[in-house]
């Protein structure tokens, strides 16, 4: 594994690509516009609030030697540079307080959380996220300690999850998107909740690496017995007709570098709802790429 790269050539390394984006107000760049000078940056480990950078290490979620244990050890050198420079997945690589990193070093979650009992939770469905999408191994330890936070079976830590297509190239697409159902009161995700349940849902994209850094129009399209309908951003189900230039975007001109959450739902229905759910997005390039596969989604007695 290798230091930080500068991966699309404008002189700035992965460590201020981080700070740029993570920052909560414009950060103040130097005279050549490639480090980050100030910003404001909320560290979830320790729920501190920083302005000087140089108060911040930039975590990965996996740690480099857990990551080499855990089957990295058999990549090659180019993918174990993209592993430590990856900014596609939002969760890969986070600002936070140099010293609650060292403090985790490369110790995974059987022997260490964050100080921030109130991050617990979204660490762990993050750290097992990141070990999914890379394919990394799991070990007993880790998975209980998991399992312990979760409350539930590891699986549960991540969402339903389907390939992309690309209807463009008429090709799979490396897009991966993803449909999560959780109850409020829980940290896991659920398969199936009942109507009374206070519920959020979620839907995840993590774009082709090809499409990053252009606007985004996300759309959401459920497959019911009465026929196929575009969701829209206030809820409302639109007949659709299978021409994707009639689609009704859920949610439009989003800028997206990285990979990206939207909440569809938050509540309680009160009412069954079972469909399958294709998710898709469209570039101000022309791209268009959707679920290969519906998710199912399942409210109901």
């Amino acid at each position: 594994m290798t230091s930080w790269r500068d991966s699309d050539g404008d002189c700035m390394d992965t460590r201020h690509e981080v700070l740029l984006s993570a920052s909560r107000i414009p950060a103040t760049l130097d005279a050549g516009g490639c480090n980050v000078l100030s910003g404001e940056w909320y560290d979830p480990f320790t729920g501190q609030v920083f302005t000087d950078p140089g108060e911040l290490d930039i975590d990965h979620m996996v740690p480099l030697e857990e990551a080499h244990g855990s089957g990295a050890h058999a990549w090659g050198s180019d993918r174990k540079r993209a592993y430590a420079n990856d900014l596609l997945n939002a969760k890969s690589l986070i600002a936070v307080s140099a010293s609650a990193n060292r403090s985790k070093g490369s110790r995974g979650p059987a022997e260490w959380l964050p100080p921030n009992t109130a991050h617990h939770c979204e660490y762990v469905r993050n750290w097992t996220e990141v070990k999914h999408r890379h394919g990394l191994d799991v070990d007993d330890a880790e998975k209980a300690a998991v399992e312990s936070v979760l409350g539930a079976d590891i699986a549960l830590a991540v969402r339903a999850e389907s390939s992309g297509w690309d209807e463009i190239q008429r090709a799979p697409s490396p897009a991966v998107f993803g449909l999560g159902i959780r109850k409020q009161d829980q940290c896991s995700y659920t398969r199936q909740a009942l109507p009374s349940d206070q519920i959020e849902v979620t839907v995840s994209i993590l774009p082709d690496p090809n499409h990053i850094e252009r606007k985004f129009d996300i759309f959401l399209v459920a497959d019911l017995p009465a026929g196929l309908f575009s969701l829209d951003m206030w809820g409302n189900f639109i007949p659709f007709n299978g021409d994707i230039a009639t689609l009704v975007p859920h949610r439009e001109n989003i800028y997206l570098a990285q990979s990206h959450e939207i909440s569809v739902f938050t509540g309680a229905l009160n009412d069954e709802l079972v469909m399958n759910l294709f998710i898709g997005y469209g570039t101000d390039s022309g791209d268009f790429v959707y679920t290969s596969a519906p998710l199912p989604l399942a409210i109901k007695e």
